[in-house]
């Protein structure tokens, strides 16, 4: 998970309230969810972690629930695929703890993002999203930032804002406003103010400011910021000598 930082030392879980479309269906919601880990991760498949209740005390209290998110596939398609996983995930009687010992191909990690139907946190899990009547964002502050915890909030009410209308996966995970305009208007601000001065100019200045540093590579020969003005001056006095002036 990119915004999420190594396992913290002690992990405590904060509840952050998720506004979400009221006429969007669980399974609808989750996909949105889903959508908006792998994109932000920049992958099209990935496992999630869904929550469900141990019914042994060696079975873990979650399964892995695969998302995929191809550019190829229409919304409808991927959100068919989602559900025919979430309900084969939901009808699972759980995953227990030892597999890895009996295949070590196999991990019992629990991924980064987790979904539940109940209003309680996936413990290892760095986000559990719980749907239902009270929809909620679960975060380890010990591994999310306040702002980052923030920016996965709003990016989740803004893909599940977006679905109801959405015709493709790439609909569905529409920046939030407020990161939007960070992208096309705050990391744009380049302007800067300057003093006009022509390019030879600007040269000469840099020389004076760092004739050692490397200024020039060409194949196997650096040549410094000192070293290349030495060259440049004598060119432009052969030049002269053989009556080159300015216009010609």
């Amino acid at each position: 998970m990119p915004l999420a930082t190594p396992t913290g030392k002690v992990k405590s879980h904060k509840r952050i309230a998720l506004k979400l479309p009221k006429d969007l269906s669980d399974t609808d919601a989750a996909f949105a969810v889903v959508l908006t880990a792998l994109k932000g991760a920049g992958v099209d498949s990935g496992i999630v972690a869904l929550a469900n209740e141990s019914v042994h005390s060696l079975a873990a209290g979650w399964v892995p629930l695969l998302g995929t998110a191809r550019n190829d596939m229409t919304l409808t398609d991927g959100a068919q695929r989602f559900a025919d996983s979430l309900k084969h995930a939901g009808d699972s009687a759980g995953m227990m703890w030892d597999l890895p010992l009996r295949d070590r191909a196999l991990s019992t990690d629990i991924p980064p993002i987790a979904l539940s139907l109940s209003d309680t946190a996936l413990d290892g899990a760095v986000v559990t999203v719980t749907l239902g009547a009270k929809p909620a964002l679960f975060c380890d502050v010990s591994r999310l930032s306040a702002s980052a915890a923030k920016l996965l909030k709003e990016r989740i009410e803004t893909a599940c804002k977006a679905y109801s209308k959405a015709k493709t996966l790439n609909d569905v995970w529409a920046l939030p406003a407020n990161e939007l305009n960070t992208q096309q208007e705050v990391w744009n601000a380049t302007q800067q103010a300057y003093d006009p001065m022509t390019i030879h100019t600007a040269f000469e200045a840099q020389v004076d400011a760092t004739p050692d540093a490397t200024a020039l590579v060409f194949e196997t020969e650096t040549l410094s910021y000192a070293a290349l003005n030495h060259r440049a001056n004598r060119l432009a006095h052969t030049l002269r000598a053989m009556g080159a002036k300015p216009g010609t």
